[in-house]
Order: structure tokens, then sequence, then C-alpha cells
């Protein structure tokens, strides 16, 4: 790899697009290498600056090659800064370069490099000399020169002379024909000189200067020439056949070896241009193929790689937020530090776009691909949003993707943890799992999937929108999803499939607390965590209509754009029942669109659903009515359109944004819809009030019976509650593998307004294994969030309140 460092000019916009890594002190090494990729920089002069830590600037004077040496001033401390400007006035943006450590610990930097006044100057000086040189030859030529003694008697004046000498005795009848000759002599000779000095003309064209100088130079040089040469033709007398013969003859030998020379010196300046020219090319082009070399592993259309990394901007900043300790203080407040000090995040709503600082930082930013992992445990970007080929719909699965980071983890020992990001290599950081293949390479870039799982045109499961999350209810039995139900689930769509793993969720964990800061999330927004309800209809009629019909203040628990189903209750054994995992709970409408409600009479109104119209009235069993009941039910997939952002709610106002009836788009992952996301792994009780949690790292090693530490899992955490079958609040929080996951809960003083305010519940006895059921579901209200996990119900247990979330990452060679 040769030591230089790319960078693609766009407009004013600098993009760095080596993977060079520098390191402090070096000299006459480092080059740096712009390509200028828009027209506006084409045919200016460019100066490349530099600045170092201490702001000063160093400027030098960018060539053909747009290639420069970076000064050593600016090698010697942590970071330097790049940019680039060109005349009248061209600015563009500047780009920080991390400098590592080096070993030199003595002398000094040597003498800096020239200013920019200075740089001009020698390059005039050059031009000079090398127009003073060709100068110098074709004075040669013409007349002698002492630099070039063995020309006194092979040049075009002593020829003219030799010419006069023959033609002393030639008559008056010659002269016209021996001007001819002479002038044929004279424009033979300027375009010899032409050829001499076109390079130096060339080079004159950004010294005008010393170009007309070099100019007048050359006129002298012509009167001289004219002038013993009209000399020579005032004195001609000799004969005209001889006369004429003699001066063609010697015109036309020396003509050949003046064009002979200025043309040898003329291939050899373009031949050096050529060959420097053809040195920067190739090392570009050996770039190119390096960096698609790397990426086409991962990348299954080379074609997206551009986009890709326009998108994926590399910084050496770190960001930072300082976690408090439950010993410490019981609020929730973190603070932000290092780079990530002063940014702002703000959650959009469906009618204002809010402050997000990070929606400005190219390495927080995500897109949308499509993607898979193959049966080798690579992970391939298929299309990106925006391609002909992207496809929401169909056999294929929508996925966020964001630049693969560092992270670390670190007691600061005064009350809080910190936790840090960046996007580079640093001592201490390691590299986020979620950009690991199987294989070990790493990819450039993170996959998680952007919808919960529903079911697809193929009648498999995946992440996509308009769709109506999966779930098992009485009549959807191949929607079922359970922690072993999954494995089915996933086996069919390809090896490494799994339910989301534990670095899935982590992402969304730690990037909650970068961006908002607060590690109780229902503080920022708290998703469909409260919206339970099941009303029987006000008004009972047999008339067809697409509303439902609701007292006043039901209605005021409802939320347009929300989902709802229709149906009758239904008996078990000799009572009524509702509970929506029977598929008569959704006979008249399966989970619909809320569209508007309007006032029906003084008491009532009416909920305008997406649907046909049925009628309200009642069924019987035996002497039991059983009633038209409409309950509330998940939102489906593909919200997150109708936010303004790629973080918020699709609430009409900020008050929605935490009244647990919206769920939430994060990063552009859609989250918290009022339904639970079974985690790959397990927990297994080990205590009375005891458990351990294990995360799925191989999707090929899902078992139905897990025991402890087994094999293809990774032990995340050891969990210590107070009581089981009852939510107890998380006071201790415990990071491993990305992953922040609860250590201790039902602390005294612990509530859903101390520390994150989230809870786990645990049931079982000691042997038992539980299904990883994160964030909460449609009624568990204050115990959801970020960190809650349902740790009551079996591996095989399922249910309408029960989905999950496709991931590609559970590759890793661990466990």
């Amino acid at each position: 790899m040769q030591p230089v460092l790319h960078f693609v000019v766009n407009n004013q916009i600098i993009t760095r697009t080596d993977t060079f890594v520098p390191v402090r002190n070096s000299r006459n090494y480092l080059y740096a290498e712009f390509e200028f990729k828009t027209e506006d920089w084409a045919g200016v002069s460019k100066i490349a600056l530099f600045h170092n830590e201490g702001n000063e600037q160093i400027s030098i004077l960018l060539g053909e090659t747009n290639t420069c040496l970076i000064p050593a001033e600016v090698l010697t401390s942590t970071s330097f800064t790049v940019s680039v400007v060109a005349s009248d006035m061209i600015t563009a943006n500047a780009v920080t370069i991390k400098l590592y450590e080096s070993g030199y610990r003595q002398g000094d930097i040597p003498e800096p490099p020239p200013s920019l006044y200075e740089q001009i100057m020698n390059y005039f000086d050059e031009t000079k000399a090398t127009t003073t040189g060709a100068a110098k030859e074709a004075e040669s030529w013409a007349h002698g020169h002492a630099d070039y003694p063995d020309r006194q008697k092979d040049n075009a004046a002593y020829y003219a002379s030799e010419a006069k000498n023959a033609a002393e005795k030639a008559s008056e009848s010659v002269r016209t024909a021996a001007t001819q000759a002479i002038s044929d002599i004279s424009t033979a000779k300027s375009e010899a000189t032409q050829a001499v000095t076109s390079e130096g003309a060339k080079q004159l064209k950004s010294v005008t200067t010393a170009g007309e100088e070099k100019v007048t130079s050359m006129t002298q040089i012509n009167t001289e020439f004219d002038t013993k040469s009209s000399q020579a033709l005032n004195d001609l007398q000799t004969e005209k056949d001889t006369a004429v013969k003699n001066i063609k003859e010697l015109a036309t030998e020396k003509t050949d070896e003046i064009n002979t020379a200025g043309t040898s010196q003329k291939n050899a300046v373009n031949t050096a241009g050529d060959t420097k020219v053809k040195a920067v090319t190739d090392e570009g082009n050996k770039q190119k193929t390096a960096i698609q070399e790397v990426a086409e592993p991962f990348l299954s259309d080379i074609n997206r790689i551009n986009t890709m990394f326009n998108l994926l901007a590399y910084t050496d900043k770190v960001y930072s937020i300082d976690i408090p300790l439950w010993e410490r203080t019981q609020g929730s407040a973190g603070i932000k530090s290092d780079d990530n000090a002063g940014l702002i995040a703000l959650p959009s709503t469906a009618a204002e776009h809010r402050q997000n600082d990070y929606e400005e930082l190219p390495w927080f930013k995500t897109i949308d691909v499509n993607a898979i992992v193959d049966d080798n445990g690579i992970k391939k970007i298929t299309a990106v949003k925006g391609d002909d080929n992207f496809s929401e719909t169909g056999s294929v699965d929508v996925f966020v993707c964001g630049l693969a980071f560092y992270e670390k983890w670190s007691d600061l020992g005064n009350g809080y943890m910190r936790y840090s990001r960046c996007f580079t290599p640093r001592e201490g950081y390691e590299l986020n799992k979620l950009a690991y293949n199987l294989d070990s390479t790493k990819n450039p870039f993170f996959l998680i999937a952007k919808y919960p799982l529903v079911k697809g045109e193929d009648g498999l499961l995946h992440s996509q929108p308009n769709k109506r999350c999966a779930f098992r209810t009485s009549d959807s039995a191949t929607e079922a999803i359970s922690m072993n139900d999954s494995i089915t689930h996933m086996k069919k769509r390809g090896k490494y499939y799994s339910l989301a793993s534990f670095l899935d969720n982590g992402y969304i964990q730690t990037t909650w607390l970068l961006m908002f800061g607060d590690i109780n999330s229902d503080k920022t927004m708290t998703g469909c965590t409260g919206n339970n309800f099941q009303f029987i209809a006000s008004i009972e009629s047999d008339e067809l209509h697409t509303y439902f019909p609701v007292t006043n203040s039901q209605a005021s628990n409802i939320e347009v754009g929300s989902y709802v189903s229709v149906g009758h209750e239904y008996m078990s054994g000799s009572s009524r029942s509702a509970d929506r995992y029977d598929k008569r709970i959704h006979e008249l409408a399966f989970d619909v669109k809320v569209l508007k409600i309007e006032t029906l009479d003084d008491n009532n109104k009416a909920v305008y659903l997406d649907c046909d119209a049925f009628s309200t009235i009642h069924q019987e069993s035996g002497d039991t009515q059983l009633r038209c009941i409409m309950s509330s039910m998940h939102w489906r997939t593909g919200f997150n359109k109708d936010v303004k952002g790629r973080t918020g709610s699709p609430c009409p106002t900020v008050a929605g944004l935490t009244n647990r009836r919206y769920p939430i788009v994060f990063q552009g992952i859609e989250m918290q819809l009022g339904i639970y996301e079974i985690m790959s792994g397990f927990s297994i009780i080990t205590g009375d009030n005891t458990c351990e949690i294990y995360g799925l790292a191989d999707a090929t090693k899902a078992v139905t019976a897990p025991k402890q530490n087994q094999a293809g899992y990774i032990k995340l955490s050891e969990i210590s509650i107070t009581s089981k079958n009852t939510w107890n609040y998380i006071t201790h929080l415990n990071f491993k593998n990305g992953y922040l996951c609860a250590a201790s809960c039902g602390e005294s003083g612990s509530g859903s307004s101390k520390g994150c305010g989230d809870a786990v519940n645990l049931s079982g006895s000691v042997g038992d294994t539980r299904e990883l059921r994160s964030f909460g579901g449609l009624w568990y209200w204050a115990a959801c969030g970020l960190f809650c996990l349902g740790l009551d119900g079996g591996l095989g247990s399922c249910g309408w309140h029960i989905g999950g979330r496709l991931s590609v990452n559970a590759v890793l060679q661990e466990g």
C-alpha cells in the first residue's frame, strides 16, 4: 500500500476514500492526492490547505497531478485537517485525519516547507531555468553560444557568413532567389525554435511574467539573426546556381539537426510528464481495485459500493455517554461527553420534524437496503433504496444499514459508567460484532431488520412494510412466534437466519443512550405499551356500516391511525370470553386501521375502520348473548412513512410521544408496535430468585432444550430479583458483547421513575428455561422499555401478544 491519502472532491464536499493508517512524526513520506469529480474545479489553480491542531495553516500549490507531499508540521499531533481551495474562490469542507502514536521520541521535525509564495517563486525559477536552457540552445543554433563551443562553426549565422563569402561575386539577378532561400532558413529556424521552447511555453502559462521574459529573449535572437541575414543578402554577389545550391544544402542539413534536437527535447519532456501521470493513474487504479476486492465479498452488486462509501464517511471523533450507577443516584439522566457533548436529539412526529443533530452526522445515518446472509455466513447487500431493483414485497427483506463501529465500556470510578463509540480503530476499543461474518471477515456496515416479522407472499416470515405482525391465534398457527417455533421458521429462510440477536437489540440500546442521554427511555418515547382496550358496541344494529359505535368517553382512548379488531365474544366453558387468541374476536375485521372518529349523537361516536361493512348485532349461545366487541391491536408495519424523520412516532403532537399509544421508529427501525419481540436465546433459572441470560451466537446451533453454557450461545448476564411472578424494577445493568442486560432488580427504592425504570418478570423453578421477551407488549405499561425482559414463558410459549424480528447476525464462532 502506497503512503497516499486519497480524497475525492465533489463540488465543495471532500471525502476520504483510502484505508491507509497514518502515524505521527513522518517526514517526506506521506502524500495527499485529490480527485476532482466536478467541472467547477477544471482548469483552475488549486491549493491544498493543511491545519495542525494549533490551527496553523500550511498551503501547498497543487500541480497537474493534484498530488502533494503532506507537510511534516501537521504530522506531530493526534490529528490534522485537510481542505482545498481554488481561484475566485472555490472552497471545500475540511476532513479530519487521525494520526496514530509513533515510536519516534527524539529530535525535532526539520525545517518547515516553503511558504506558498516561496513555492510559486521556486516554480518560477525552475521554469525560468528550463526556458533559459532552451533559449541558449536555440541561440547556439542561431549564431553560437559560449556554453556550446562545438557550434562556433556549426550554426545558422556561420553558414550565413559563409554564404556571404561565397556570394561576393554573385550578380544582381540572383538576389531575389537568394532572398527566398534565406527566408526558408528563417522559417526552418523559427519552427525548430518553437519546437524546442514549446514545453517552456506550456509551463510559462501559469507564470506569465517569466514567459514574457523568455519570449522577449527569443525575439532578440530573431532580430540578431535577421540583421545578419539581411547584411548577407545586401552583399550577395555570387552566381545564382552555386549560391542557391550551397545555401539550400546547408540549410536543409542544419534544419534537420535542429528539428532532431528540438523533437528529442520535446519528447523527453512529454515522456517525463506521461510517466508521472501514468504513475499516479496506476496508483489510483490500484487503490480502486483494492477497495473493490475488500468490498466484493460483502456486496452482491459491486456498483452499490459507491453509494455505501459516499454515505458512510469516516471520522476519528469519539461519542460518549456517562451513565449513572444506582449507588450514586437513582436518577436516569446521563452526561454526554467527548464529541457527543452538546449534541441534541428530539424525536419527530407526524406533524413536525424536530431537531436531531445526529441526522447530520454521516456515521450515525442509516439507509434502507435489501440484504441476505448466505449459507456461508456472509452478509450481502443486494439493493439500496432508490435502486430499480430495491423491493419491499415478494421474498425480499428490508434492513436498516449503517456504518460499523467500535465501542468501549469503562468504569469512571466516580459513580458513572461510560459507553463510548468511535468509527476508526482506537486503542481499547472493540469492533462491534454486528460487522462480523462467519469466517471472521468484517464488513464496513451493519444490518438490522427494519420491521418486526410479517408473513410474506411466499408464506415465509420476512421484514416487510404494510403488513400485520406475525403472531399466533387459533386461526394462524403458521405464524406462531416462540423461541422454539422460530428455529423451524428461520431454517426455512436460510442456514444463518434467526430471531433478533443480542447484537441487534444492543445497537438500539446503546445508540438510544448516545442520542437521548437518558437510561429511562420512557422519558423520550414510550412506544405502544399502554393501549389495551376492549369495548362492547354502544349501539347494537343489524345495519351494515364501516364504523364501530363507542361511548364518548371510550372514544377518548382511541387514536386515529391505530389498529383494532372487531368480532364477537365466545363461550369458554360456561362464561363469555374475549381473549384475542380466539379467531372469533377478529371475525368481522382483523387488525384494521382506524380512519377517523365522528359524532353519532350526544352520547356516542363512530370509529370508522378500513374494512368491509359489518353489523353490531349480537350472537347467541343458548341463553347467553355474545356481544359485538372491538379490541385494540398492534400497529401494522410501515408506519414510519408517516413520521417526519427516521426517529420519532406517528403521533400528531409531541404529547403523543409518551402517551403509550404510538409505536416508535428509531434510526429507521420500527419497534414497540404493541407486541413483544422475542430475542434469540434463553434464560435458565439457577436459584430461588436468580437466573442466567444466554444469547444465540451461531444460528446453526440453536436448540429447543438448551442448558447452562450451551454451545452456540454466549452468557450475557446473571440476574437477581426480589420476587417471582411480578415485575421487579431494574437497579443495575451489565454490559457484555454490545448488549445491556439487567443484573439486579427489585431493590429497595426501585420503581418506574427510578434508574432506567424498566422491569424484569421471572417465573418458574430451578432448571426451567424461559424465552427472552424484549421491549414490552400492549398492556405492560411502565415495566416496558429498552431493558425490559419478560422471563415468564417457556421456550415454546406463543400468543397474539408475542412476535419477533429477523436477524442475520447470529454468525459468530463463539459460545
